[in-house]
């Protein structure tokens, strides 16, 4: 009898799926995760993100980023800009 192995990061395996699929830009999922997880605004989530990452200073990020965006000229964005 083989042991199912856990679903890795950056990846999720959804309930009756053979193999784990790539989780999709603009979302996150952990280790084990049966779905991917929308990216929260303030952070951006590349494809394969297994956590959101804050955004960095100059750019904002809107829930669902999957990479910073350039904060408007004349305007400030500190770090993890929404």
């Amino acid at each position: 009898s083989s042991k199912p192995t856990p679903c890795p990061e950056g990846f999720f395996c959804a309930a009756g799926a053979h193999s784990p699929a790539k989780c999709p830009q603009g979302h996150y999922c952990e280790k084990q995760a049966k779905a991917p997880v929308r990216c929260p605004p303030g952070f951006h989530c590349p494809a394969q993100s297994s956590k959101p990452t804050p955004c960095p200073e100059g750019f904002f990020c809107a829930a669902g980023a999957h990479s910073p965006a350039k904060c408007p000229q004349g305007h400030y964005c500190e770090k993890q800009a929404k």
